[in-house]
């Protein structure tokens, strides 16, 4: 199993240093997310071997959380024909930077936005845009699906993080979130 970490150890540093010009936030986010889950509701069980199940809405509330502060306008002087906010890769921006940019315009702070009665919705939205892109395609090198985290499934809204994950992102958190 703890091969599977050091893979995980690798590809994040892939995705943060060599994510190339499409960019791949969504996909460092995601890790971090799962990583941060992972440890938060896994028990004893799950970090001894036992398989975890995250419930994709757990998942896009943490990865909206993630990309809160990276939507806000940048206080410098922007160009008129380019957007103040996040530049996502080169091409079209994530329609989830719109969707909390525009949640941001009316609450401001992530607590408000949790409390709100568009929070839902919001959630909802960033789990279908979640399982659409970054999900399955996290554990892919290339063409070649690699699933060592978790199977590249939902089954009954959740993933299933496989035996031992759980357990090795106690141990390498720190290094990924670093």
């Amino acid at each position: 199993m703890r091969a599977n970490f050091i893979g995980l150890l690798l590809y994040a540093t892939c995705v943060r240093f060599y994510a190339g010009p499409r960019g791949s936030f969504d996909q460092a986010a995601l890790l971090l997310a799962l990583a941060d889950l992972a440890v938060e509701r896994g028990d004893q069980s799950h970090k001894s071997g036992s398989a975890l199940p995250l419930p994709l809405a757990l998942i896009a509330e943490r990865f909206v959380s993630l990309y809160w502060g990276h939507v806000r306008p940048f206080p410098a002087d922007v160009p008129a024909n380019s957007s103040p906010l996040l530049s996502q890769n080169l091409g079209q921006n994530i329609s989830l930077l719109r969707d909390i940019g525009a949640m941001q315009q009316h609450c401001p702070t992530l607590a408000q936005a949790r409390a709100s009665r568009q929070w839902p919705q919001l959630i909802a939205q960033a789990a279908r845009l979640i399982q659409l892109m970054p999900l399955l395609k996290l554990q892919t090198l290339r063409t070649e699906a690699r699933p060592f985290l978790y199977d590249n499934s939902v089954r009954d809204g959740a993933i299933l993080l496989k035996e031992g994950v759980a357990g090795g992102c106690e141990e390498v958190q720190g290094a990924v979130v670093e």
